[in-house]
């Protein structure tokens, strides 16, 4: 890809590949059997979140600036753009703030303003009225220095395969090591586009056989990723950003959630439609999902003496249509909840008349699904919606059996759904 804008400083694409992104990342994610919620997992978690806090103390803003004569310092470059197409910029973010964390580099933020890259892209100052960038992060734009620039691959969608090949030889030098002794030139680490939660991969035992990185460093990626990669990207997602106050759910809509009664049952769905002549007027395999979702996940009283169980369904989707026929055929006794939402016209007529902010409203809902999310295959706004809310059932001491459901995988018709226990 082309650099994004002139960088003031060294943009090195890392040699660290991608699996291209599916939704089904079960390989990566916490499998848990039903009589296993121990302390473990917790502890995973924890882990996690203690790792994103030694890494914030050691690269905030005020220890660069107290580091201003240091010429060696490496940077991690994270390039975002909201409120539209915000599954794939955002993941952009995110995935170099993997990089930033991994390699134990400066992780520095850059606005992508660039109509190729980043269509409709709009101001830094109009996305902070719907994202909320976090005040520790340092900017590009503050880094100054002696410069050098150096591109090693601009391949738009490399393969994991290609770090992983078994012809290839080890490495003699680490990744986290290759910019160490860069004498008196700031370095710039540019990650190339990574849509998708795709990076869990670096923490694979080959990564570190083949010594592609450190054992520090191999190290930090079995940890970021030991709670599985849907919480690993919530908890950088909830490091990094916040969404404006303003798209926040009401008192009154979260009470449509039941979230104050022991008996609820609460779910999100996300349906996607990425053909531009797809109104969404067919609900069948959402509402086969839902039913099956909430099969697996209601709760029954067993006594008279307790409140009768309630049901709650967030509904999200870039089409009218969809919503409204939802709301029709929902499960038995479930009461709907659409988040109240901004109208917004993308530059692509299929991302449906709730692109940008209106997204952002739908995620704000979202994660107060307590139960379980169905969510779109191949739909990087799904995956965020997935990363998000899985790392809010850590936040809110959500326990039990939660369910995540995909709907539209490649030549499937069915709704496929998998359990976990936290």
């Amino acid at each position: 890809m082309k650099i994004l804008g002139r960088i003031l400083g060294v943009v090195i694409c890392l040699c660290l590949h991608q699996v291209f992104f599916r939704l089904d990342t079960s390989k990566a994610t916490s499998t848990a059997t039903r009589d296993e919620r121990s302390t473990g997992s917790v502890n995973q978690e924890r882990n996690v979140l203690a790792l994103l806090d030694d890494y914030k103390k050691a690269h905030n803003v005020k220890i660069l600036e107290a580091d201003a004569t240091n010429n060696t310092r490496v940077f991690v470059v994270g390039t975002y753009s909201c409120p539209y197409q915000a599954g794939n910029r955002i993941f952009h973010f995110l995935n170099g703030f993997v990089h930033a964390v991994v390699l134990n580099k400066t992780l520095v933020w850059k606005y992508c303003n660039t109509n190729k890259i980043c269509p409709k892209h709009g101001s830094v100052e109009d996305c902070d009225l719907v994202l909320k960038r976090a005040d520790w992060i340092p900017s590009w734009q503050t880094i100054v220095g002696d410069v050098k620039t150096e591109l090693l691959h601009d391949t738009r969608r490399p393969k994991r395969e290609r770090v992983l090949d078994n012809n290839v030889t080890k490495r003699e030098i680490p990744l986290d090591q290759l910019w160490n002794d860069s004498s008196s030139t700031k370095v710039f680490l540019e990650t190339g586009i990574v849509e998708g939660p795709g990076l869990w991969w670096l923490a694979l035992p080959e990564i570190r056989e083949k010594n592609i990185l450190s054992p520090a460093a191999f190290q930090r990626a079995k940890t970021l990723f030991s709670a599985g990669s849907d919480f690993a990207y919530g908890a950088l997602f909830d490091a990094a950003f916040q969404i404006d106050p303003a798209l926040l759910p009401t008192e009154e809509t979260l009470l449509k959630l039941g979230l104050d009664h022991y008996y609820s049952t609460s779910i999100a769905l996300h349906s996607r439609h990425q053909n531009k002549l797809d109104q969404g007027n067919d609900t069948s395999i959402e509402e086969e999902c839902l039913q099956k979702a909430y099969q697996m996940t209601k709760k029954r009283s067993t006594s008279s003496s307790f409140q009768s169980p309630t049901c709650a369904m967030v509904l999200m989707s870039d089409r009218s249509a969809t919503l409204e026929g939802l709301q029709q055929k929902r499960p038995s006794g479930c009461t709907p909840v659409v988040a109240s939402h901004q109208t917004g016209q993308s530059f692509r007529s299929e991302h449906g008349e709730f692109a940008g902010a209106g997204f952002f409203q739908d995620l704000a809902l979202a994660q107060h699904a307590q139960d379980a999310v169905v969510l779109t295959h191949h739909s990087t706004a799904s995956l965020l919606i997935r990363c998000v809310w899985r790392y809010q059932r850590f936040v809110s001491n959500t326990t039990g059996d939660i369910v995540s459901c995909t709907i539209r995988e490649p030549n499937s018709t069915q709704c496929n759904c998998r359990s976990e226990r936290i």
